[in-house]
């Protein structure tokens, strides 16, 4: 079992865990891959970021990917099952169907880039912070505004009242993972920093059940 969070800031869960230093190494492998082979895919995705790419994942790394994802996966769909129907079958699945061939990508944001107000196709999203520069989570302690948000994801649900939120905004770090239902909205913010943070996105599209 992973040492994981099931966050429920509103109505849909939000899993958040770490990939380990291993797959992290992988990760950065498949990262160096995609930037030679540069297969840009970013007029069919919703970000205004300079260099979008579709994943490149050698055999030697497919099958480590799918192992590490799946496992994740599982424990997001064990943690989701909160009303006892659909996500307790699901959390039994034995396949998992990622959209390889049409994805994974990689996102390679610089200063200035954001993604806009979103949502994902498929059945649930993830994200894999592959490198995210500690100088990014330091620009949110200006105290020129009352909510810093540079390099932040944001999750966007429901309507805001006086003692809830509809928007709960993230920090991610270096080897973070994040998976949360497809329909979910979001958006990231921009920085300022002159670095750049690289991460990964999947959506799975198929879970087979016994």
């Amino acid at each position: 079992m992973l040492d994981y969070k099931i966050k429920r800031p509103f109505g849909p869960p939000l899993y958040q865990s770490t990939v380990g230093d291993s797959f992290l190494s992988v990760l950065k492998e498949i990262s160096e891959e995609t930037k030679s082979k540069r297969i840009s895919i970013g007029n069919r995705l919703a970000g205004n970021v300079t260099t979008q790419l579709e994943a490149v994942l050698l055999p030697k790394h497919r099958a480590r990917f799918i192992s590490e994802l799946h496992d994740h996966i599982f424990d997001a769909l064990t943690g989701f099952d909160y009303d006892g129907s659909k996500e307790a079958i699901l959390k039994n699945a034995t396949q998992i169907k990622f959209n390889l061939g049409g994805g994974p990508w990689i996102n390679y944001q610089l200063p200035g880039d954001f993604q806009p107000y979103h949502g994902h196709t498929g059945l649930l999203s993830g994200v894999i912070y592959i490198n995210v520069p500690d100088v990014i989570a330091k620009e949110n302690s200006s105290k020129e505004s009352n909510n810093p948000t540079a390099g932040k994801i944001a999750f966007i649900s429901g309507n805001e009242f006086y003692v809830t939120s509809s928007e709960y905004n993230h920090q991610p770090v270096t080897g973070e993972i994040l998976i949360f239902p497809s329909c979910l909205k979001h958006q990231v913010y921009p920085f300022k920093s002159d670095v750049e943070r690289v991460s990964m996105s999947f959506n799975v599209y198929d879970i087979k059940v016994a």
